[in-house]
C-alpha cells in the first residue's frame, strides 16, 4: 500500500511541477507580448500601417525604397563588411514579405531613435544571425534607407 501512495504522490507532484513550469512560461510570454505592446504603442502612430502595407503591397514596397538602397547582403564577405560600400539594387532586390515564427525561432526588436527614425532588428535565437532594416520618414512617409541582410551580429538581448 505505501508504494502506490509513494507513487501516486510521485505522480501527482509531477503533473504539479508540469503545470507550474507551464505558468511561469506563460507568464514570460505575456511580459514578451506586453513588452512588444508597449514599443508598438510607442512607435510613431503612422508607422505600423505604413510597415504592414510595406509588407503586403510589392508595388508600394518599391516606391518606398531608397534606391540604391545602402547595406549588406546575405552572408556578407568580411572584405566588404569591413569596405562598408554595399549598395541592393532596384533590379535584383527580393521582396520582403512579414516575419511568421510560428517556432520562436526568431527575435524582434523595433529601435525607436525619435519619429522619423525606427531600426528593426531580427535575430536568430540559436544563433549570432541577424537582419537589421532602417526606415526614415522624409516628406512626410516612411522609407526604407538601409539594409543588411542575415550576418553575424552582436545580439541586441542578453540570454
Amino acid at each position: 500500500m505505501p508504494l502506490k501512495i509513494h507513487t501516486f504522490l510521485l505522480i501527482c507532484g509531477m503533473i504539479l511541477l508540469d503545470a507550474c513550469s507551464e505558468t511561469a512560461r506563460q507568464g514570460d510570454n505575456r511580459t514578451a507580448s506586453a513588452t512588444e505592446t508597449e514599443v508598438e504603442t510607442k512607435l510613431p502612430p503612422d508607422f505600423m500601417p505604413f510597415y504592414e502595407r510595406f509588407h503586403a503591397d510589392s508595388g508600394f514596397q518599391m516606391t518606398h525604397i531608397i534606391w540604391p538602397l545602402k547595406g549588406l547582403p546575405d552572408q556578407a564577405d568580411p572584405q566588404v563588411i569591413m569596405e562598408d560600400h554595399f549598395y541592393h539594387q532596384k533590379d535584383n532586390w527580393r521582396i520582403h514579405h512579414e516575419l511568421v515564427d510560428p517556432d520562436g525561432e526568431f527575435d524582434h526588436y523595433f529601435a525607436i531613435v525619435d519619429d522619423k527614425l525606427i531600426v528593426e532588428r531580427i535575430e536568430t535565437v540559436a544563433t549570432n544571425l541577424a537582419m537589421e532594416r532602417r526606415f526614415a520618414k522624409m516628406e512626410g512617409d516612411w522609407y526604407l534607407i538601409y539594409y543588411s541582410g542575415m550576418n553575424p551580429m552582436k545580439k541586441l538581448k542578453a540570454d
